[in-house]
């Protein structure tokens, strides 16, 4: 999580950043406190409050500066009683508000779609697929011709992640052969859904994939991808 961390405080340096504690299990305790943490090393000014206080949260928003929420839980249920709660108080609306948070929350983004651009959310993940996009519809219309089905509605879509994994190496030893671990940056490789970016930590490791993106909503519902290495 330290590559999140860091581009988010990038992003965030003059943000008030609020941390919404969840009436459930925390199901993210480890990477909230490290983030936390990271954030009072950097400056970065932080506030928590509690989901049963939320009502209050006007005492604790800047008007003057972005207020970023990030819930400490990231399943569906707490992402929707939140935006609920913020919907329902109508004087928050001379705020500005985004939400920061998790990979979980591509699985409920068709039917989250305006409370995910009205407070202008984003998460980050390993992978994505923008079923908008040429080239992923372009693979979801030769898959159902090819396979007589839909791909397995799941997060990630394994159709695309095969394809994807077997696209970069196939293409890798093809122009490499045996010189591909020498040259693993050097690939021309488009992915469809799962960027790979690998990195050999030191001369016994294997590799790691170190590709990571950040998904924006912008309040006309169309989204940003923003990609690091």
């Amino acid at each position: 999580y330290n590559k999140v961390y860091s581009h988010f405080i990038n992003a965030n340096k003059e943000s008030n950043v609020i941390f919404v504690e969840s009436e459930e299990d925390e199901n993210r305790k480890d990477y909230v406190s490290d983030f936390q943490k990271i954030l009072s090393a950097r400056s970065v000014t932080w506030q928590r409050i509690n989901f049963a206080d939320i009502e209050t949260i006007e005492t604790i928003l800047s008007k003057e500066r972005k207020n970023v929420i990030i819930p400490t839980n990231s399943n569906q249920t707490t992402f929707e009683n939140l935006v609920a709660k913020l919907n329902a108080n109508d004087t928050l609306s001379a705020y500005p508000i985004t939400l920061f948070g998790y990979p979980e929350w591509q699985a409920f983004s068709q039917r989250n779609s305006k409370n995910l651009a009205k407070y202008q959310c984003t998460f980050f993940t390993t992978f994505y697929a923008d079923n908008t996009s040429g080239r992923a519809y372009s693979f979801n219309m030769k898959f159902s011709r090819w396979f007589k089905r839909e791909q397995y509605n799941s997060y990630p879509k394994y159709g695309l992640f095969g394809f994807d994994i077997a696209h970069y190496f196939i293409k890798g030893v093809n122009v490499f052969g045996n010189k591909l671990a020498q040259n693993t940056d050097n690939v021309s490789y488009q992915q469809i859904q799962t960027p790979l970016s690998f990195e050999r930590k030191n001369n016994w490791s294997g590799f790691v994939n170190n590709s990571l993106m950040f998904i924006s909503y912008n309040p006309d519902e169309t989204i940003k991808i923003n990609y690091l290495k």
